[in-house]
Order: C-alpha cells, then sequence, then structure tokens
C-alpha cells in the first residue's frame, strides 16, 4: 500500500468513527419509548441486567434479575423483540410487562416515558471522546508518515469511541445495538493500540525493534478476550453493561499497567533535559488520568457492579489528551510544531475579561437599591474609571501568564532574541560580538554548531569565524555559489529546502562544507557584508517560520553591530597607526642632525619633507676618529614609506656609520653597507645611497652612490 492510500485509509477510519460516535450523539435529540430497563439474553430469556434510577421500570418496582417474558401482550426472547414492541408504542402510554421473578409470574403496569440521553454524565464524555479524537488527528494530519502518530490517531479514536459509544445509556433499539457493537469493538483494540503506542514512543524500544513478532501477541491476547464477548454481543444483541466482561477488563488493565511503566522507563531513561521536560507532562497527563480509571472505572466498578464509580474514573481521564496537545504546544511535542496566532488568544482573553466585567456591572445594577443611585449621571463615570484601572493591568496579567504557561518557549525565545539585539549594539570589539552571537544563539537555538561569515575590508573574501573565535578563520570565496545565491536572493536559505538538482550542487556542497543547515545573509545599506550559518538543531527539530522570522530580524541588528564593530576596529587600527607614525616621526626627527659641523669657509644648509607622517630621507654627517681634517657625509633615501621605511633609515644610518669608522674608501663603505643591509631588508626594498668623504684642508670630496 503507498504512503497516500495508507493516509487515505486511516482517514476513512476516523471519519467512520466519527460518524458513528455523531449518531450516537445525535440520537439523544429523538423522542423514543423508554422503559429504563438494560437487558440481556441469558439462558433463553430476556434478563434485565441493571435499571435506570427514577426510570420507568424503577418506578414501577422492577429489579435487576427479573425475566422479562413479554411486553405488550406480545412474547419477547431478545432484545431486539421489546426494541420492536416498544416502537409500536406511544410515549406517556401505560403497557403491561409479562415478568418472572424466581418461580412467580405476575404482569406489571408501565407507563413509558421520554428516551433521549439528557444526563449531564454522557455530555461530559462525549467532550472528552471530541478532545481526544481531535488531538488524535491534529497529530495524524501533521506526521501522517509517522507509525507513532498513527497509533496515536487509532488509539485516540478507540477511546473516542469507548467513551461516547460504550458508556451512553441502555436500551433496546437498533441505534443503540450499532452505537454499542461499535463501542464494544473499539475496546476490544484499545488496549493492543495503547500498549503498541508507548512500546514506540518516543522512541521505539530496541527489544521491539529486534522482535516484531511480539506486536502479533500484544494483538492477538485482546481477540482470544474481546472476540467471544463481542461476538455474542452482536449475535444475540445483549444490552449487558460493560462493566460484565471482568476478563477483558482484566486484560485492559494489564495492557494499561505495562503501557504506563513501559513510559516510565523511558522518561528515566531519557539523558536530555529537554526530552525529559517533554515527557514530564505526558507522564503526568497518563497518571492522573488513567490510574483513577483504572482503580475506580474497571476494578471497583467491576467488582461493585455499580456505573457511579465509573463516572469517578472517566473524570480524569481528559487530563490525557490535555497534556498531550499542551506538550505540543509548549514544547513541539513528537517534532509537531504549530504557530498560534497570539492575537486571537489576547482577543479571546479581552472578551472573557470584558464579558466579566458586563456582567459584574449588570450584578451590581440588580442589586442597586436606590433608583437615584442607578440613574446618576455619576456612576457610569465611576463604573468607567474603574474599568480604566483595573482592565488593562488585569489584562496585561492575563497575558503575561498565556505567554508563560501557553507560549512559554517563544515568550523565552523571544526575551532572549532582544536581549541579544540590545547587547549587540553596544558591543564594538568585532572578536568579542561574533563570539558572544555565537554562544548565544548555540544556546537559545540548540543547534550543533554555528558559524559567522564576515566580509574582510582589505578583500573580496568572506571570513568565517566558528566557537573558538580565536582561532584562524576559514574563508569563502567571492565567487562561490553561495555568496552568489545570498547576493541575488537576499533571503535565508534552508538546506533541506533546496531540490538534490544539479544547479543546486555547489550551493549544497558549500552549505556542507560550512555544516550550515540555515544559513542566514547579512546585508548593509544594500551590501552583503556576511552571513550566519547555522548546524541542524538538535532533538531532530526543524526550523520553523517564525524561528527564521527572528533570526531575520536579529540579522538587520547583526549587520549594523558588524559593519559598526568592523569600522571601529578600522578606526582603532588607524588610530594606532596614527599613534605609531607620530611616535616614529618624532624618532626620526630625533635621529637627523639637529646641528651642522662649523667648517670654515663653508656654508650647510639642509632640510628635509617626508611623503608621508614618516618618510625614508635621511642624511648625517660623520666625524673621523683620530682625523679632524676629514668628515663623512651620508644622504639616503629608503625606498619605502611609513614605518617600515623608518625602520630601514634608522638600520642604513647605524650601518655606514659603523663602516664608516672602519674603511675610509666611499666605495668600499657602500660595498659593505649594502652586504650588510641586504639580509635586513624585506623583499622590494632597497636604499639609494650617497656617501662622501670631504677633506677640510683642500676641500675635495671623495665620494660614492649605490
Amino acid at each position: 500500500m503507498t504512503f497516500q492510500k495508507r493516509k487515505y485509509s486511516i482517514l476513512a477510519i476516523g471519519l467512520f468513527a466519527l460518524a458513528i460516535a455523531g449518531l450516537s450523539i445525535a440520537d439523544m435529540f429523538f423522542q423514543k419509548p423508554y422503559d429504563g430497563i438494560a437487558s440481556s439474553y441469558t439462558k433463553g430469556n430476556l434478563a434485565i441486567t441493571e435499571i435506570t434510577p427514577k426510570s420507568p421500570a424503577a418506578q414501577a418496582g422492577l429489579k435487576p434479575g427479573d425475566l422479562i417474558l413479554g411486553i405488550a401482550h406480545q412474547i419477547v426472547k431478545f432484545p431486539s423483540d421489546a426494541g420492536r414492541v416498544l416502537m409500536k408504542q406511544k410515549i406517556g402510554k401505560t403497557i403491561s410487562y409479562l415478568i418472572q421473578r424466581d418461580k412467580r409470574i405476575f404482569t406489571i403496569a408501565l407507563k413509558l416515558g421520554k428516551y433521549r440521553l439528557v444526563s449531564a454524565s454522557y455530555y461530559y464524555y462525549a467532550i472528552i471522546g471530541l478532545i481526544f479524537f481531535l488531538v488524535g488527528l491534529f497529530v495524524f494530519l501533521f506526521k501522517p508518515e509517522d507509525p507513532a502518530a498513527t497509533l496515536f490517531f487509532l488509539m485516540n479514536t478507540s477511546f473516542f469511541l469507548f467513551l461516547v459509544c460504550s458508556l451512553r445509556p441502555y436500551s433496546y433499539y437498533w441505534v443503540d445495538w450499532f452505537v454499542h457493537s461499535a463501542g464494544t469493538f473499539s475496546l476490544f483494540l484499545l488496549p493492543a493500540f495503547f500498549l503498541h503506542f508507548f512500546l514506540i514512543f518516543p522512541e521505539p524500544k530496541p527489544w521491539i525493534s529486534k522482535n516484531p513478532k511480539i506486536l502479533y501477541l500484544i494483538y492477538s491476547l485482546p481477540a482470544l478476550l474481546f472476540l467471544p464477548n463481542f461476538l455474542s454481543y452482536f449475535i444475540k444483541y445483549s444490552s449487558q453493561p460493560f462493566l460484565k466482561y471482568w476478563p477483558s477488563w482484566g486484560l485492559l488493565v494489564l495492557y494499561f499497567t505495562l503501557g504506563i511503566f513501559s513510559f516510565i522507563h523511558t522518561f528515566l531513561q531519557a539523558k536530555d533535559h529537554h526530552i525529559r521536560r517533554k515527557l514530564r507532562v505526558i507522564l503526568w497527563g497518563i497518571i492522573l488520568g488513567l490510574v483513577p480509571f483504572i482503580i475506580f472505572g474497571v476494578i471497583l466498578g467491576s467488582l461493585l457492579q455499580n456505573s457511579q464509580y465509573l463516572l469517578v474514573g472517566v473524570i480524569p481521564m481528559v487530563f490525557v489528551p490535555l497534556s498531550f496537545a499542551y506538550a505540543i504546544i509548549r514544547f513541539q511535542l513528537m517534532d509537531i510544531d504549530i504557530w498560534i496566532n497570539k492575537s486571537v488568544v489576547y482577543t479571546l482573553t479581552t472578551f472573557i475579561i470584558s464579558l466579566f466585567y458586563v456582567i459584574l456591572i449588570a450584578t451590581l445594577d440588580a442589586f442597586t437599591s436606590s433608583r437615584r443611585l442607578t440613574n446618576s449621571p455619576v456612576l457610569p463615570f465611576v463604573l468607567a474609571l474603574l474599568i480604566v484601572y483595573f482592565f488593562n493591568p488585569l489584562r496585561d496579567r492575563i497575558q503575561t501568564l498565556v505567554d508563560r504557561t501557553f507560549f512559554k518557549e517563544r515568550y523565552d525565545y523571544r526575551k532572549t532574541m532582544d536581549e541579544i539585539s540590545e547587547a549587540i549594539i553596544s558591543i564594538l570589539r568585532l572578536d568579542e560580538l561574533l563570539r558572544f552571537l555565537i554562544n548565544k544563539l548555540r544556546d537559545t537555538l540548540r543547534v550543533s554548531h554555528v558559524s559567522i561569515s564576515v566580509k574582510n575590508p582589505n578583500g573580496s573574501n568572506f571570513q568565517v569565524f566558528s566557537e573558538d573565535v580565536d582561532d584562524d578563520p576559514g574563508s569563502i570565496g567571492a565567487g562561490s555559489a553561495l555568496i552568489r545565491v545570498l547576493s541575488q536572493q537576499r533571503v535565508p536559505i534552508l538546506k533541506s529546502n533546496l531540490a538534490n538538482l544539479p544547479e543546486n550542487r555547489k550551493l549544497i556542497n558549500d552549505l556542507s562544507a560550512l555544516n550550515s543547515e540555515l544559513t542566514i545573509p547579512l546585508f548593509y545599506e544594500n551590501h552583503l557584508i556576511g552571513s550566519i550559518q547555522l548546524g541542524a538543531r538538535l532533538e531532530n527539530a526543524s526550523f520553523t517560520k517564525e524561528d527564521i522570522q527572528l533570526l531575520k530580524t536579529l540579522a538587520n541588528q547583526t549587520a549594523i553591530a558588524v559593519e559598526n564593530a568592523t569600522l571601529h576596529q578600522q578606526l582603532t587600527h588607524q588610530a594606532e597607526i596614527t599613534r605609531d607614525l607620530k611616535i616614529a616621526s618624532e624618532m626620526q626627527d630625533h635621529l637627523l642632525p639637529k646641528t651642522h659641523p662649523s667648517i670654515p669657509g663653508v656654508e650647510i644648509l639642509s632640510h628635509t619633507i617626508p611623503a608621508q607622517e614618516v618618510g625614508g630621507d635621511f642624511y648625517d654627517f660623520i666625524e673621523m676618529a683620530g682625523n679632524s681634517h676629514q668628515m663623512g657625509i651620508t644622504i639616503g633615501d629608503v625606498s619605502a614609506k611609513s614605518i617600515s621605511g623608518a625602520i630601514a633609515m634608522v638600520a642604513a644610518k647605524e650601518i655606514i656609520h659603523s663602516e664608516a669608522r672602519d674603511h675610509h674608501t666611499p666605495s668600499l663603505v657602500l660595498k659593505e653597507s649594502s652586504e650588510r643591509l641586504y639580509g635586513l631588508l624585506e623583499k622590494n626594498m632597497f636604499v639609494t645611497l650617497f656617501y662622501g668623504l670631504l677633506d677640510m684642508n683642500d676641500f675635495s670630496l671623495r665620494y660614492s652612490c649605490a
């Protein structure tokens, strides 16, 4: 069977069950002759098994155990016979019943009443059953491919039919026979569905996967006990109360107990705090909902044959579907993520509060004895002030309570996102900003990996920073498929939404290399400046539309923060360079001669202007030790400017000084200096040097250039 056929088959079963339950509920609106007797076919006779309190039969003095031999002068043997006879009678008509009690046979007059299911308990059963069905249907429609979701739907449908069809009052009519047949059949399936579900939820038990034949045993045991009762009920049309089937209920208690203990074991084995939190809600739901049902509804009800205990046991059963519904809304149980419009909830809350105020005002008006006070123009003004004073605070408190109760995950999520948005604005260091964002996003979204790419200010590539921001970042090429798609489409990319087509292969490879399931672009002034890469969410959860919308909002704030941090980093770096240049300029000025040598008959003038803040130009005068009539003059120009040029200038000056004291030939001085400078200068850097030796006796100058 294909997936679609299987899905529609399961839905057809659910709709059929809904139709049967609808028939059972609708039947209560039709008036029929009613005697208040529940009967069964016993040893060839129609025996009274139960009498509804205050019914015509109870008022006539009939008792459980009496045998009905005839109704309205017609012999009856089966419940169907009694039903056909009663359908010919009119409501309010007094007819005779031929009764056998012990060995005495007598007739008794009985006035037929109206047959309508008006008991409050049945309404409650129907409401609980409908809640079961709707929660199960919701889960199945969201996860039709999940075997656990299918079992959950079938289990809830069985609960639905049991509550609506098996617990209605008994009578002789065909609708009762048909509806009770459906309820008995659902009771045949319910224990097996229940145990099977909790053996595979939230994860299949390992021994179930290894021994799938155990499931056949689980389903065969209820058939051995339930089927004979069901066939007897079906063939003889007995309206015997279900509490009589004690062997079947023994198995139901066994299966329910095994299922509950299986789930307790699953809960205790769960290591992850978030998974335990989800399962804890369900655990409390099934304990509060089913344990009272087992104790009161099944055990005491079967032993004492009293349906009042059944009502006590069924009342708490509403906790079971409500616990699943709550876990789905708040914790995305079974990976079902739904978005409930808060405005609808808030509108409903406001309406309820407004209705409360209207009722309060009407009550005050009803109890106001003074017409003068009632007609006073001051009263509406005072009431308006009271409403203004109390209405908004009360509404806000209730809405906050709704947020924390039903939207707590999203409430905390939004709150954390708001905190991140506020915090990143004040962080100006890029590395600190990236570290903060990565840690917060990983913890808040519970993802396996977070990285942020930032465009390199000095190039076209994008640097990728991961959990350890201090590590050397990787990079994404500006021409990569990821950068091209982000720049063109300007929308988040969800890897799971990409079809495995040839045109998407490069993009998928880029995302896989970054370990990214979801990528959010960062745009600033219509320019792509980076992106946020998020790995797969833990617990097999998926990114929702609300997640992506919140991340898009956060991305706008992040883009501004990254741009501010990058600009701050550049300005800080520029300020550091300016400061260093200023220091280097002062050092360079300090290294240049402050005064010129005094040589009679010679006037020496010098001036240097660097092309930048710090240059590589220098000059100097070198006194020759032991030879006062000679003086060395050097002029140099380093090819590099700025700080590197200044450093090279200092090195060249010191080397020239050193070589000039050791050698007296200018060419030799430059040769030795060149060899020493070669190993010190950076690649593509050179120094142009002039060195001359001035003889102050004859004013001759020997020099060399290199």
